[in-house]
């Protein structure tokens, strides 16, 4: 049966490539979510920097400050589903329009926020507008390129993370010390308006689907947001609450318990949310396995690094985006070289090695984890575990897209990216109670603002400890993801060679 689906899919494929825009046509597709995903990318990971300073001036405790990072990750992950299928229904280019749109105004608002309540408030607002984006990123680049192309197409369209990671840090801090956190979301609007004009000019105007319009699965949309609810807000709570606050489990036990209805929904509904027969595919499943543990084990740490540097190091906000640096080149490094190699090279193989070298930087930080200075080999960490996830991620996800029918391509990509805000999610909740697991919650509100330097030594030993923890257990799922990296032996060759 397995067989007979893939063959299928190869099909509609193969069918798919023969009305494929061409070669310049994709380059401009290519630079438009490009762009967008910089503007997106650039909003994190500028905001992860600041969040000491966003705590400080708004009173805000361990739990809301890390609400402001996973809330946004809740919305934009519970919502990813639904967004990728509405793009496959109705078409990308309206849905894309409408998410920048959304995106833009949200940021606006953001900057003239009151409380820490109204920030959270208005995070999730953007994240409906960067949901919108990002279902359908990696879906318009796989539509637009040929399949000898298309390693090279995501390579490039994962470069675009890297380089807001690059910038983001250090522009972060920048702004945060010298113009104030207001400036943080007011500096997307022009970006986001920018993106918005070359969009509407570049996108193709006729890009949804033909013949009779197919029905949105109501029932199915419900019960995949009341689980992935149920799964996102316990772990937005666990490091205010912990692991066995009867909040947290509560609603970690309604996810359990709706995913097996969601599923029998989804087999028995004739034009599901969710194909369940694409699971048959063996490089299907397997690559999501290995992009939620490459997202919960490899993420992480480009945020518990400048907590590292601001509590145990006492840097700024600005110095501590300068000091993980070597993470972010890393990254870009990686996701260009794949992007230049791609239609060289196996996925597969790309996939797997770069889960080997991300164990080893992952290692390497464990080890330096105790040192409140940046040494040479904590950069050499980060430069692995950056290079690693940077070429993994768009080998992983040529892996996963390659198949797949273009009418399944929003809501197979929305799912691609749905596991990896959950795993970035769960990481990012699990590594951050490991941080303060041995802290009282007066100096885990410390930690978050970045000024327990001033604390006593057993509090920072205690603290130490917490992020030797939080990095071994990051090692550990990235040595899980390395496994499962191996599991499916079957690889589909280099990109060029394929017939």
């Amino acid at each position: 049966m397995s067989t007979d689906l893939s063959g299928r899919c190869e099909g509609d494929r193969a069918r798919v490539d023969e009305a494929k825009p061409d070669i310049r046509t994709a380059w401009r597709i290519l630079s438009v979510v490009s762009l967008a995903s910089i503007v997106i990318a650039f909003s994190g990971t500028s905001l992860n920097v600041a969040l000491p300073t966003l705590s400080e001036t708004f009173g805000a405790s361990a739990s809301q400050a890390a609400a402001v990072l996973i809330g946004f990750q809740f919305a934009m992950t519970a919502l990813m589903l639904l967004f990728g299928r509405l793009s496959d229904i109705r078409g990308r280019r309206q849905m894309y329009l409408i998410g920048l749109a959304t995106f833009g105004l949200a940021s606006l608002a953001l900057g003239f926020s009151p409380t820490v309540e109204v920030l959270i408030v208005l995070r999730v607002v953007q994240a409906v507008g960067a949901a919108m984006l990002l279902t359908n990123s990696a879906a318009l680049v796989s539509d637009a390129f040929p399949r000898d192309r298309l390693g090279q197409g995501m390579g490039f369209y994962i470069a675009s993370f890297s380089i807001a990671s690059l910038v983001g840090p250090v522009a972060g801090g920048v702004i945060v010390d010298g113009l104030g956190w207001e400036w943080l979301f007011w500096v997307l609007v022009p970006l986001s308006l920018g993106c918005w004009l070359w969009a509407w000019a570049a996108l193709p105007r006729r890009d949804a689907v033909t013949g009779p319009s197919p029905r949105l699965d109501l029932v199915g949309n419900t019960l995949a947001l009341v689980s992935l609810g149920g799964l996102l807000w316990g772990l937005s709570q666990v490091t205010g609450l912990g692991w066995g606050s009867p909040v947290v489990l509560g609603s970690l036990a309604l996810f359990v318990l709706t995913v097996p209805v969601f599923v029998w929904w989804e087999r028995r509904y004739p034009q599901p949310l969710l194909d369940i027969t694409l699971f048959r595919i063996p490089s299907f499943g397997i690559g999501l396995l290995g992009t939620w543990l490459s997202a919960a084990s490899r993420f992480p740490p480009s945020i518990l690094l400048p907590l590292h540097l601001q509590s145990v190091g006492n840097k700024s906000a600005a110095e501590a985006g300068i000091l993980v640096l070597p993470f972010v080149v890393g990254m870009l490094a990686g996701s260009l070289l794949y992007g230049s190699l791609g239609h060289l090279i196996r996925p597969r193989t790309v996939s797997r090695g770069s889960a080997v070298i991300a164990s080893l930087g992952l290692l390497v930080l464990l080890l330096t984890a105790s040192s409140s200075e940046v040494t040479a080999l904590m950069v050499a960490g980060q430069v692995l575990v950056g290079f690693g996830g940077g070429s993994f991620m768009p080998a992983n996800t040529t892996v996963i897209l390659e198949s797949l029918p273009s009418e399944r391509m929003g809501v197979a990509n929305a799912l691609r990216l749905l596991v990896l805000n959950v795993g970035i999610t769960f990481g990012t909740a699990l590594m951050i109670s490991l941080v303060v697991a041995f802290v009282g919650p007066e100096v885990a509100d410390h930690v978050m603002a970045g000024t327990i330097s001033g604390s006593s030594p057993g509090s920072m030993a205690e603290l130490v400890h917490g992020f030797q923890l939080a990095y071994a257990v990051a090692l550990l799922l990235s040595l899980a993801g390395v496994v499962a990296a191996y599991l499916d032996g079957r690889d589909t060759g280099p990109r060029s060679a394929r017939p």
